[in-house]
């Protein structure tokens, strides 16, 4: 696991140095924004605390000191949750309220991080740094657990400071409206959690710290958890800070239209082949290729249209008998709801294009029904509107 761990720490810390360089010259340009600064800062020591991981052991012997890397990594653990926390509250609260709760959380950061630094300095070192258990990388493949008072300063600040950050982040999603930002946002909100989940492992290991193996076990995952915990709020800082310049909103625009295109294709087939007039013509990149990302909201756009019009070419081969007989069917089915009203929609359609293939006449007028349905007619936008249309694709009789 430890070289795993190592593999993949590597490049991520490349990566986020990289990415946080970046930013750092961005800011360099807005020097007096307050949430770019926060952004950037908090972006440049996740990074950089992603970055100590593969090198602490060399680290610490460049150094001197035993555990150097552990106690920076721990500071900075701290002054990212302070700095991200404040960030969503000058997102969500911008006022003189926030910036007082700002101002007296950072006090509290810096009293927690010269608690950790002092309880570090004062502790005994269990190895010298020259000892070979040290420098031949067997101490910190072992269990070395932190000295009780800097693990109960760094543990009590994080149960204090997480569960917080989690909320805002939640509530943060709820108002926001670009993708990559709802994504962000709960990596973020994720990494609190795993966080959160740690300082439980610490706990446990605290109190089995006497049984070598079951703590082993328990400093492994710890270490593991503490490593996924910050790449996930780095990466979710990075799409924050970076997201618009690499376009990812439009990649997840497009990722998305790709999707809705897939679950939309069998009620487009099945329309499309009773009705060919309503067409608009070849699809360049669905013959023998795969679906290009770049055209698939074009895509998506045709084929609503070709389906609603479609609709319209079958409304006179529908039969209202039909649509009661699969009403009484999907309520025996224990469907309800939207999903009952989808179910009855694809099994009209499907029998109005079976009608439709067979030439039969029309039905009584009477006997018509609209097609869309009423709420899919009434959907008011056209996001609503593909989402219904995916609801009655997915209610097709598979063939």
């Amino acid at each position: 696991m430890d070289d795993l761990l190592l593999a993949a720490a590597v490049p991520t810390a490349l990566i986020s140095l990289g990415l946080a360089a970046g930013k750092l010259w961005d800011l360099v340009h807005h020097r007096q924004d307050r949430l770019r600064r926060l952004l950037g800062v908090t972006l440049a020591m996740g990074a950089f605390a992603v970055s100590l991981q593969p090198v602490s052991a060399r680290v610490d012997q460049l150094v001197g000191l035993l555990d150097v890397c552990r106690l920076v990594g721990n500071v900075l653990a701290v002054a990212i949750v302070a700095t991200g926390h404040a960030f969503l509250l000058h997102t969500l609260h911008p006022g003189p309220a926030t910036r007082r709760r700002v101002r007296t959380q950072y006090l509290i950061m810096a009293a927690c991080a010269a608690a950790l630094i002092g309880s570090y300095a004062l502790a005994p070192s269990p190895y010298r740094i020259d000892d070979p258990f040290v420098r031949g990388g067997e101490y910190y493949a072992s269990v070395h657990p932190p000295p009780v008072p800097y693990l109960v300063v760094y543990l009590g600040y994080m149960l204090w400071l997480l569960p917080q950050v989690g909320r805002l982040c939640a509530r943060y999603v709820r108002v926001a409206r670009r993708h990559t930002v709802r994504l962000a946002l709960r990596m973020i909100a994720a990494g609190c959690f795993l966080n959160f989940a740690n300082v439980g492992l610490k706990l446990t290991n605290l109190a089995v710290r006497d049984q070598p193996a079951v703590s082993s076990t328990l400093y492994r995952l710890t270490f593991l958890m503490y490593a996924v915990a910050v790449l996930a709020m780095v990466v979710g800082v990075m799409i924050l800070a970076w997201g618009r310049w690499l376009r990812l909103d439009e990649l997840a625009e497009h990722v998305q239209a790709w999707r809705a295109c897939r679950r939309l294709r069998p009620l487009w087939a099945l329309v499309a082949e009773a009705a060919p007039r309503v067409t608009l013509g070849e699809w360049p990149a669905s013959r023998g290729r795969p679906l290009v990302l770049s055209g698939a909201r074009m895509r998506l756009i045709r084929m609503t249209t070709e389906i609603l019009d479609g609709y319209a070419e079958l409304c006179p081969c529908t039969n209202r008998g039909v649509a009661v007989e699969a009403r009484a069917a999907a309520g025996r089915r224990g469907l309800t709801g939207e999903r009952l009203e989808a179910a009855v929609e694809a099994r009209v359609v499907t029998e109005a294009v079976a009608a439709a293939r067979s030439g039969a006449p029309g039905v009584v007028r009477a006997e018509i029904v609209d097609l869309p349905s009423a709420r899919a007619a009434a959907a008011g936008d056209a996001g609503t509107e593909v989402a219904w249309l995916i609801a009655v694709a997915a209610h097709l009789p598979e063939h």
